[in-house]
């Protein structure tokens, strides 16, 4: 029986013949339900829900019971909604279906319809099976709705933004949804026009263009869009901005930039406490690690983003899958890095000893090469000397031949000649001067034969040593001619025969270059035994000096600088303080 009836037979029968109250009770049992029913405050409901109080929301739904007809339909989405929040998808689920069952029994055709049919492609597009064709079939019969109603652009951009999210979750299965991703995102972008989805809506198409790697205006864009959340202070927007600009830097190479932003995001996102974009943050730092086949880093930051998703409830097996995954590439990697330590050290010291085995050799074979080169030298010089030697031998002993022939043979027949002239003279017959011119001829000649037998091999050299020659050459030089002094200190000294023949003829050479070439007024010679040494010098102050190229008659300048270093002397010719000097220095 109606409630109505019900009542009406219980009233009293004294109230009935009372007309005016009568009314009264008719008006409280027929009109009062509908005066004294709650209403369903949409409005604060939305403005809860866009400024994120879902606390003030969740409270007034739950103080809030017991609504009827559209309350009811109303009252279901924004629990719809607050659940979808709050990742209660089993009470998300169980609302909106009934939400959207009452709403097609009461034929609501506004926009109530449109935004349960959005509510139904969010939680079909979530839904763990993973139901593109449900959540997209629910999406597009929004925007029919919506076209019907002639909705706002602002509502037709939303529905395109969610069709390009539809399209971004599920793109790993369809290569081509990235592309239908990006043309919706376009579509909406025009027909957005609160500013803060606009700025969402330009973030998620710099996404994208980075992942079909367009990247024409996407670092721009970000960098607008960040200077805007970045005047308004909202700081996690600018920490969502921050990681896509980092996705850029990671896509085209700029390694120094992306490690700059990600020095200073992770940190702060930490620090934060934004779980759910902190592990955005980790996942890009894994893909850089992992294309830079660091696998060890790439593993730490995977590990913490699995963590991060533990505490959001939201881990995977296939999460799971990809850790074990890179924990294998990690050790794959440091085990190939130890082996290729060994590798290296192994070859390092291989080229070491490579290097050290080259140097050994190279100065074994310079020193054995030098070695050879000396004894050649060696070789070379002394059969130079023996050479040398030999030949101031030889001529010596030619010398010695010819001033004996001279001497004993010649000089001995001019000498009877002169003798026989000297009898043929006394008979002082009329030829007695020509005899007398013949006699002073051929005695000139035993002089001039004399003298040259001298200078070939000199008599006072052979009995009284090198001194006395030397002093005996001095004598026969006219006093008027030069100023000659004599220095000695070893007039007993006697040399090897070939040194004291070397040393005299020297010393004639040079004394003769100094008469002949020189225009000196003093000559001095020194004869001086030193230590070790005998040391012959003969200086004059004429104002011409010698040159080593001077070659002059018998030996020469070069003549006796060879045969000097031939018996292991120096001969040095220099020119100081006005007098010229000449000293040969020998050992005895």
């Amino acid at each position: 029986m109606p409630m109505t009836l019900l009542a009406v037979r219980q009233i009293p029968k004294f109230l009935i013949r009372d007309n005016r109250m009568f009314r009264l009770v008719w008006i409280f049992l027929f009109i009062g339900p509908t005066v004294f029913a709650q209403e369903f405050d949409w409005a604060k409901c939305q403005s809860y829900f866009d400024s994120y109080q879902d606390s003030l929301l969740l409270n007034y739904l739950t103080t809030n019971v017991g609504l009827k007809g559209r309350a009811e339909v109303e009252h279901l989405y924004f629990t719809t909604c607050i659940n979808r929040v709050l990742s209660d998808r089993e009470r998300q689920m169980k609302s909106v279906l009934k939400g959207y069952a009452r709403l097609e029994d009461m034929d609501i055709q506004d926009s109530l319809k449109y935004k349960y049919l959005e509510e139904l492609h969010l939680a079909f597009r979530d839904d763990p099976e993973d139901l593109f064709d449900e959540s997209m079939d629910y999406l597009n019969q929004s925007i029919k709705v919506k076209k019907n109603l002639n909705a706002r652009d602002e509502e037709l951009g939303k529905s395109y933004t969610f069709k390009g999210n539809l399209f971004f979750k599920f793109h790993d299965k369809n290569k081509f949804y990235l592309d239908s991703t990006l043309y919706y995102y376009k579509k909406a972008k025009p027909l957005v026009k609160i500013q803060s989805r606009k700025n969402r809506l330009r973030q998620n198409i710099a996404t994208v263009s980075i992942n079909l790697k367009r990247f024409d205006e996407v670092e721009d864009n970000l960098l607008e869009v960040d200077k805007y959340e970045f005047n308004k202070k909202s700081w996690r927007e600018r920490s969502v901005i921050h990681n896509t600009l980092a996705k850029y830097y990671r896509s085209t190479g700029q390694d120094g930039k992306f490690l700059a932003i990600m020095d200073t995001l992770v940190p702060y996102v930490e620090s934060k406490g934004w779980n759910e974009d902190l592990k955005h943050v980790y996942q890009n730092n894994v893909e850089f690690y992992k294309n830079k086949e660091d696998y060890r880093k790439a593993y730490d930051f995977s590990l913490l983003r699995q963590n991060v998703k533990r505490e959001l409830g939201k881990e995977t097996v296939e999460d799971y899958i990809k850790l074990q995954q890179l924990e294998e590439a990690a050790e794959n990697a440091s085990a190939k890095q130890r082996k290729l330590a060994r590798w290296v050290m192994l070859l390092s010291f291989c080229l070491l000893l490579g290097i050290c085995g080259f140097y050994i050799w190279q100065k074994y074979s310079r020193l054995k090469r030098t070695t050879i080169e000396h004894e050649l030298e060696n070789t070379k010089m002394k059969a130079t000397l023996n050479a040398t030697r030999a030949e101031i031998l030889g001529q010596q002993k030619e010398r010695q031949l010819i001033a004996s022939e001279l001497h004993d043979q010649l000089a001995s027949s001019i000498t009877a000649a002169q003798i026989h002239l000297s009898l043929v003279e006394n008979d002082r017959t009329q030829d007695s001067k020509a005899l007398r011119t013949a006699q002073e001829i051929i005695s000139e000649v035993g002089s001039q034969v004399r003298e040259i037998s001298h200078k070939l091999v000199s008599p006072s050299l052979k009995k009284f040593g090198l001194a006395m020659a030397i002093d005996s050459v001095l004598e026969r030089i006219p006093v008027q001619t030069i100023q000659t002094n004599f220095d000695c200190n070893c007039h007993s000294l006697r040399l090897e025969q070939s040194k004291e023949s070397f040393l005299y003829r020297a010393c004639n050479e040079l004394i003769n270059n100094v008469l002949k070439h020189s225009d000196a007024q003093i000559m001095e010679i020194e004869l001086l035994k030193i230590n070790d040494t005998i040391q012959l010098m003969v200086k004059d102050n004429g104002s011409k000096a010698l040159d080593l190229n001077f070659k002059a008659e018998g030996l020469g300048i070069v003549q006796i600088k060879n045969r000097t270093e031939v018996f292991s002397g120096q001969f040095e010719l220099s020119r100081k303080d006005g007098w010229t000097r000449a000293q040969i220095i020998m050992p005895i």
